[in-house]
Formats: structure tokens, C-alpha cells, sequence
């Protein structure tokens, strides 16, 4: 029996195309099966309490049996990969970077916490985010580097006041208070420890009452207050030796080496050395290993000083024992870790292994019984299609027709005369030949194109007889009316037997297109005239500007040489008053001409911006020194960037002015004692910028107008500004490829976030 399309016409049925798409979706869910799996066979409420519940458990844990902590954190990754519980992984990794910190290894504690943060951002979650970048503060407390702990215990600080979280908002206001001891920056010390005691509720709240006594006392010695510090640091020390699980070996060591220092400067060396040998009696020694290196040297240089060199001997080889012991501890302890670690990833991979091969398994065996169906349904599918073929040729000719595209197909002789072979009407019409006359010989290439034409066409039919690739070309025509046309061709070379060549393709008359492309250079001409004409306005006005303000400004320096002689005292003070304000209004003046051609220059399309490779941190340390300078002010900017700076291939004049005025902004608004906080750091291809000050904010109205030209904020009245700063600022960080964005609060604070290539 003979198969026709009409024979499948049930393919048209809307059922059947109903069950096609139930069946391909069940073949999809398939091929999904594994994912779709985790996400319905997810933990249940009660299960994620538990996993939770761990977790807090192996956190507790996690300082006082660290051991004990580790195999219920791997057994929290364990369970949690299971469930595919994101939350518990986050979790699970936080708790990693705990342990691996304790063990001293810190490029996995950096791996861990980067695993941890991009978890907590996926699912949004804050309070993990924040204790995250709590312990991220922590790593560089282990590593000695308090001045970076301020970022990570800054963000979040922040985090924990915005959910509300008190008694974590404590935590870390304390650990702010006690990095910002280490520049040291009193108001910032003094101002977080406020805010940490405010919290309190009672004597044994976290941060402990050792570690805030010592705090006082660091804070009371810098100030020179000496009595009150000595008094501190002793309440500091009664506490911990009467509470030993609450040891804390920073505050510990630090108030033991403090009030020995201070007995030492009263010449009370007894009471000093007794204070250092109580210290070195504690098991926290092996916790911080440059604290204790300095009580061993300044116990050994008070035994000398006292001329008691057999105890100074002794207490030379107990500091030699003790550094053996700490590296026999850290090698020991970091073994034990990486191998527990290492044993539980062996293990994760080969249940991995072993999970991908059945599922492959089960996969294949369901495809198999699906490969002959889907077979069956395509072979039919391209019969049904067969007969539609025909509909979409016709399709395709009305396409032509309506776009206005001729094919054609034309023999070119050796003499030069054209065969119409075969030619749609669009072409007929353009050619304004009449299609009796298709096959007539009389028709020749001179008297459709000019001999420049000519040449080009056969340098055409040169280079594509031999290959079977298609030509695009443009002509210009001239049809038997006279009338002219432009044409574009894209047609293949076909060499023939009969001494001719053959040319297949189609022809589209573009004639329209280039009238408009005329037009729009025109237009194109006439801005380019109308925007020098605008640089040159600009040019002669402030040209004209500057004329007449150099001659007031000479006359009134004139008259400044001139008032001392007067005699009378109140005509002086006048003059003297007159000369100061006509002085500030000529150099405003100057500043808003110099504003408006700057913004004009980056305006300007043709603006260059010449880049080179160079190192931001000390480009940023001269920078702000400068600006410092400029604005005669004292304010603390605290510049956080790595210690090995970051490269940036970009132009230092206007990352100059960018941060010029940006900075200048934030010490011309700072209407408080912070510092200025200066953060730069780069991830992958970009480099992010972080400028935040604690000054008068920007009013929320006024947020959506910030960046525009001449437009300032309601609450600046009185200090001097045109409006064009941002703006300026605005545009050169486009011209960077960058984006800036901004975030503030009245009375509060404002901070400035800038993202720009590392290299453009």
C-alpha cells in the first residue's frame, strides 16, 4: 500500500499533539530524575531542625573540645549533602573554617569561609552571612593582622543591627572596639565599647568581663592614664584566674604583659616578673604563640636587668621547650585534621562514583525503551513535513516578492552580451525589459553598467568560477528607461560548456536604502558642526570669563596692597572684609568655569582615555595625603587594601579626580570623630571601591537626583559647591567602563560603591 501525508493527517489532531507533549515531558522529567529527586525528596521540617541543632551543638563545641566539634561538623556535611540542605552546608563550612583556623591551616580556613559566603548569598541568608564575615574577622586575629579584622567584624556588625540580633550585635561591636585598639583609634575603640556595655544585662554576657576590663585598660594606657589602666587590667587578670573555662588568651596575654610593663616603669621589677611567671603558668600558651614569645623575652629581660642570669638562663631553655612543644602541637593537630578530612572525601567521591554509575545505569535502560518510539514519531514527522514542503516554497516566492528580491539566473557571453535564462518580475520591471523579450541576446553589460563595473564583475567572475562559494556585491545600474538603481547581488559563479558563464542568485534593489544612508551623513555633518560650534562657545566663554576676572582679581590684590595705609581703622576692616569676599566669590567663580569645561570635555565622545598598568595603594596613599592637605584637615581615613596592593590598568587622571572628589565630599561632610573608611579590594576582572563616611548623609529625596548636573542636596545650604561634581564623577566612571552606586541615611552615614575593570 502506497503511504500519503493524508494517511497521517491524525498528527493534526490536537490529542495527539497533547500526548506528544506528555510524552516528551515524561522523557525530560527523566533525563532530570537525579535533580528532581533532591529537590521533592528534600529534608523535612523536622529533619532541618536537627541538622540545625547539630550544627549549633558542633559550634559550641567548636573551642572547647575542637576534636569533638570536627567529626559532628563532618557529620553535619555528611547529612546535609544527602538532603541537599543548602543551610547546613553553609553551615557545615563555617564550622570547617573554625576548625581548620585552630589547626593553623589558613589557606583551607580561606577556602572554607569563600565556600560558606557564596552559599549564604544564593539562599539570602543574612544572619549566616554575618557570621561568616564574623569569622572571617577572626582568621585575621589568628593570622596577627587585627587592622583587617575591621572589614569582615564592620559587615557584620551591620548585618546583626539591621535583623535586630542583640546579643550578636554585642559581639561584634566588641570585636570592632577591640580592632580598632590595635591603630590605635580611641573614639572608635571607646565609641563600639559603648555600644557593646549598653547591651550587656549581666557580668558573665559575652563579650566577658576579662576581655572588656582589658579593653579599658588598653584604652585608659593610651590615654595616660596609668593608675586607672594598672586597676583595669588587674580586675582584667583576678577574673580570669577565677574563672579559667572563660580564658580568653588574647585579652589574657595582652593585660599580662600591659600591667607588667607598667610595674616595670615603677621600678617594682618583683611584682612585674611575678605577673609574666602566673601568665606563662596558663595552658592557654600554646593558643598564642607571639604573646607568649614576648612574655618569655620580657621575663628574661627583667631578669637581667636585675642581674639574675642564672633565672634569665632558665627561663631561656623553658622558652626553647615551649617552642618545640608549639610545633610538635601544630603539626599534630594539623595532621589530624587533614586526615580526618582526608579520609571523608575519599569517602564522598567514591559514594558519588558509585551513585553516577547506577543512575547512568537506569538511565540507559529507560532510554532504550524510549529510542524506538521517538524513532517511530520522527519518521512520521518527516512525512507529515514532506507535504508542507511544497506550501513553504510558495511561502518563500510571496516572501520575495513582498521584500521586493528578484532571483535570477543569467548567461554572460565572451563579447558581452546577457542571456536571461531565467528571471523572477521584480527583476523584469527593475530591468524595464519585457518578459517576451527573456531570451533576446540584445542585451549587453555596457548598457547596464559603467566600464568600472564592468571590470569589477569580471574580477568576480575571476576569482569564484572555480569554488562553489557565493559572491555579495553591490552595483549601480542603468535600466533600458534610462532610469538609475542601485542593486546588491548575491549570486553564484557557474563556468558552462558553451563558452559562456552563468551567474545564479538573487538581486535586491537598495537604491532606497542608500538615499537614506545619504541623508544621515548630511545630518551626521551638520551635528558635528553644531558640537565644534558648541566647544567653541564654550571655548570663548570661558575665555571671556577669565579676561575679566584676572583684571578684578589684580585690581582687588591692588587695593589689598593699598588698604594697610589708610589710616582709619573701621574704613581698613571694611576694606580688609570687601577684598576677603570679593577674593572667595573670583575663586568660585573660577572653580564653576573649571567644573563646566570638565564636564563638557568628558561629555565629548572623542575624549581619550589613556590607560597604564600601575599599583592603587601607594597611587591611594599619596592621594589621600593630598587631598588631607588641600582640605587642612586631620580626619582619620582608614585605607583597607591587601598588603601587596592591587594592580589596575586604567587612567590615573581620572581615578584622580574621581577620588579626589569623592574624598574631598567625605571630610567636607563629616560632622563627627570616625575615621573616613577607604576599602579596596578585587575579585576575578574587577576591582571594588569602597568609600563610607559617618557625616551628614544624603536626604532619601534627594537620592534619584544626586548624579545630575547642578542638582545638590537639600541639607548642604551654606557650603560652597556648584552641583556638577557627581555628575562628572558619574561620567568618567562610565568612560572607565565602571559603575558607581551609593547608599546613605541622614544624620548617619554615606557610602559610595565603585566597580571598574581591571582593564579596559
Amino acid at each position: 500500500m502506497k503511504l500519503l501525508s493524508e494517511n497521517f493527517s491524525f498528527l493534526k489532531n490536537p490529542f495527539a499533539i497533547l500526548l506528544f507533549g506528555l510524552f516528551f515531558s515524561f522523557f525530560i522529567v527523566l533525563l532530570n530524575y537525579d535533580r528532581i529527586e533532591k529537590q521533592v525528596g528534600g529534608p523535612s521540617e523536622k529533619e532541618m531542625k536537627q541538622l540545625d541543632s547539630l550544627s549549633i551543638k558542633a559550634r559550641d563545641l567548636s573551642r572547647i573540645d575542637p576534636q569533638k566539634s570536627l567529626a559532628l561538623t563532618l557529620e553535619l556535611l555528611a547529612k546535609s549533602q544527602e538532603y541537599d540542605y543548602q543551610k547546613g552546608l553553609g553551615n557545615s563550612y563555617r564550622l570547617l573554617a573554625l576548625a581548620s583556623v585552630q589547626a593553623r591551616n589558613f589557606v583551607l580556613t580561606k577556602d572554607y569561609i569563600q565556600k560558606a559566603k557564596e552559599i549564604y548569598l544564593d539562599l539570602g541568608d543574612d544572619s549566616g552571612l554575618a557570621d561568616i564575615e564574623n569569622t572571617n574577622g577572626s582568621l585575621y586575629i589568628y593570622m596577627g593582622d587585627t587592622v583587617k579584622a575591621i572589614g569582615p567584624y564592620r559587615r557584620a556588625y551591620e548585618i546583626y543591627s539591621q535583623l535586630n540580633k542583640y546579643d550578636r550585635v554585642r559581639v561584634a561591636a566588641f570585636n570592632l572596639a577591640f580592632s580598632y585598639s590595635a591603630i590605635p583609634n580611641l573614639d572608635s575603640s571607646r565609641y563600639f565599647l559603648e555600644i557593646a556595655e549598653q547591651l550587656k544585662t549581666k557580668k558573665e554576657d559575652v563579650p566577658g568581663f576579662g576581655v572588656t576590663q582589658g579593653l579599658r585598660g588598653k584604652i585608659a594606657y593610651l590615654e595616660g592614664d596609668y593608675t586607672q589602666a594598672k586597676q583595669y587590667f588587674q580586675e582584667s587578670l583576678d577574673y580570669y584566674y577565677s574563672n579559667k573555662a572563660q580564658e580568653s588568651f588574647v585579652a589574657f596575654f595582652e593585660s599580662t604583659l600591659f600591667l607588667a610593663k607598667m610595674y616595670e616603669a615603677d621600678g617594682k621589677l618583683d611584682e612585674a616578673i611575678n605577673i609574666l611567671k602566673q601568665g606563662l603558668s596558663s595552658e592557654a600558651i600554646f593558643l598564642s604563640e607571639s604573646l607568649t614569645r614576648q612574655i618569655y623575652i620580657d621575663l628574661i629581660n627583667l631578669y637581667e636587668t636585675r642581674g639574675d642570669f642564672t633565672n634569665s638562663s632558665k627561663i631561656f631553655w623553658e622558652k626553647e621547650r615551649f617552642e618545640a612543644e608549639l610545633e610538635r602541637r601544630k603539626v599534630e593537630q594539623s595532621k589530624n585534621f587533614s586526615a580526618e578530612l582526608t579520609l571523608y572525601k575519599g569517602f564522598q567521591l567514591e559514594n558519588e562514583q558509585l551513585n553516577s554509575r547506577l543512575s547512568t545505569v537506569m538511565l540507559l535502560s529507560i532510554l532504550g525503551g524510549v529510542f524506538t518510539f521517538f524513532i517511530l514519531i520522527l519518521f512520521l514527522r518527516v512525512i507529515y513535513l514532506n507535504r508542507k514542503n511544497k506550501e513553504l516554497k510558495i511561502l518563500v516566492d510571496k516572501s520575495f516578492q513582498i521584500a521586493q528580491i528578484g532571483t535570477f539566473e543569467v548567461g554572460i557571453k565572451s563579447d558581452g552580451k546577457i542571456e536571461l535564462l531565467e528571471i523572477s518580475d521584480i527583476i523584469f520591471k527593475l530591468l524595464a525589459v519585457k518578459p517576451s523579450q527573456g531570451g533576446s541576446s540584445n542585451l549587453s553589460l555596457e548598457s547596464l553598467i559603467d566600464k568600472s563595473q564592468q571590470e569589477k564583475l569580471q574580477g568576480i567572475i575571476l576569482t569564484y568560477s572555480s569554488s562553489n562559494d557565493f559572491f555579495k556585491e553591490e552595483f549601480d545600474i542603468t535600466n533600458l528607461d534610462g532610469d538609475r538603481s542601485i542593486v546588491r547581488v548575491i549570486a553564484r559563479v557557474i563556468p558552462d560548456k558553451k563558452g559562456q558563464v552563468i551567474l545564479k542568485g538573487i538581486l535586491l534593489d537598495i537604491t532606497s536604502e542608500y538615499q537614506v544612508l545619504e541623508q544621515t551623513r548630511e545630518n551626521l555633518d551638520k551635528e558635528k558642526n553644531l558640537k565644534e560650534l558648541r566647544e567653541q562657545l564654550m571655548h570663548m566663554t570661558s575665555h571671556e570669563f577669565r579676561t575679566p576676572l584676572s583684571n578684578i582679581s589684580s585690581s582687588i590684590e591692588l587695593i589689598s596692597l593699598l588698604y594697610s595705609r589708610i589710616s582709619q581703622e573701621d574704613l581698613q576692616f571694611r576694606f580688609k572684609t570687601i577684598v576677603q569676599n570679593a577674593r572667595g566669590n573670583i575663586t568660585r567663580l573660577v572653580g564653576m568655569l573649571d567644573d563646566l569645561l570638565l564636564y563638557e570635555r568628558v561629555q565629548s565622545d572623542e575624549y581619550e582615555v589613556k590607560s597604564e598598568p600601575f599599583n592603587l595603594k601607594p597611587y591611594l596613599e599619596d592621594l589621600i595625603a593630598e587631598v588631607k592637605e588641600s582640605k587642612n584637615s586631620d580626619t582619620n581615613v582608614l585605607l583597607m587594601i591587601p598588603d601587596e596592593g592591587v594592580i589596575i590598568d586604567s587612567d590615573k587622571d581620572l581615578l584622580h579626580h574621581i577620588f579626589t572628589n569623592l574624598l574631598g565630599n567625605s571630610i567636607k561632610y563629616l560632622d563627627k570623630k570616625l575615621p573616613v573608611e577607604f576599602e579596596v579590594n578585587s575579585a576575578g576582572n574587577l576591582v571594588h571601591f569602597r568609600l563610607k563616611d559617618y557625616g551628614i548623609g544624603i536626604p532619601e529625596k534627594d537620592m534619584e537626583k544626586l548624579f545630575t548636573p547642578f542638582k545638590r542636596a537639600s541639607n548642604v545650604t551654606g557650603r560652597p559647591g556648584t552641583g556638577l561634581g557627581l555628575s562628572i564623577v558619574k561620567r568618567m566612571i562610565t568612560k572607565l567602563g565602571g559603575e558607581i552606586m551609593v547608599s546613605s541615611k541622614e544624620g548617619e552615614f554615606s557610602e559610595f560603591s565603585i566597580t571598574l575593570p581591571k582593564s579596559k
